[in-house]
């Protein structure tokens, strides 16, 4: 039987992590999986709920995004290719997930999202130096 204590804290878990995903466009599992983990969740059982938080959030998200028309036609054009995609991801990882052992899992949990945080580091400083460099060439041009 679950405690009343762990369903509100999986509650703010789902709140917290449907903000983080909608806000930024990634999956919730990049903030939820480290928060299961420091409630002494399983591995598997951590990125077994993210799996399953992140559908329902997709569908939702989806659905608004269709009602409003925040989705291009460029995306539904070509969203067959990313379901077949996501599928077949899905099954390759429920095949590695299902034959690794947690501390392995965890390791490459780990290498992805430092990947991720170097990737976002460089990614503004890229898009600042861009614009710096062509703001001061526009400059230079307009002096002369």
């Amino acid at each position: 039987m679950i405690s009343y204590e762990l369903i509100i804290i999986f509650i703010f878990l789902g709140i917290f992590t449907g903000l983080i995903s909608s806000f930024f466009g990634i999956g919730g599992g990049l903030a939820l999986v480290p928060i299961l983990l420091h409630l002494n969740f399983d591995m598997k059982d951590a990125i077994f709920i993210s799996i399953i938080q992140m559908i329902f959030s997709s569908i939702y998200g989806s659905i608004l995004n269709f009602k409003n028309n925040n989705i291009s036609i460029l995306v539904i054009k070509n969203i067959y290719f990313i379901f077949i995609g996501g599928f077949i991801g899905g099954i390759c990882s429920f095949f590695i997930i299902l034959n690794t052992n947690n501390i392995f899992l965890k390791y490459i949990f780990i290498l992805v999202l430092i990947f991720s945080i170097i990737r976002i580091y460089f990614m503004y400083y890229y898009w600042y130096w861009r614009i710096y460099f062509t703001y001061t060439i526009f400059n230079f041009i307009y002096e002369i």
